[in-house]
């Protein structure tokens, strides 16, 4: 998965977020908004495709996955995101889950 675009999208995205975003999208894809002592390796997540089809990332917080649409371009990674954590609040975008 490291070689598809989405993943390196995912990634420069990770880079260039304020640490409020990026707080908002560790909570979105493991429940838990901040790294744990042993930092990120210990976290272990996996980014895989989306399954569903969806046009926005979908998590399962109790196996660290992020299930990532096949996005071309950042605006469209910035998009989905941005709507997926909002809807975090409303119980996530998490397996099988519509947004509000």
């Amino acid at each position: 998965t490291r070689e598809m675009a989405p993943y390196r999208l995912l990634i420069e995205e990770l880079l260039a977020m304020p640490h409020a975003e990026r707080a908002q999208f560790l909570n979105f894809v493991t429940a838990c908004p901040h790294l744990p002592p042993s930092g990120l390796e210990m976290l272990e997540i996996e980014v895989v495709p989306q399954r569903a089809h969806l046009s926005i990332p979908t998590s399962q917080t109790c196996g660290n996955k992020l299930y990532l649409p096949p996005y071309r371009t950042l605006e469209e990674l910035r998009s989905g995101m941005h709507i997926a954590f909002a809807n975090a609040e409303y119980g996530g975008l998490h397996e099988h889950t519509h947004a509000h």
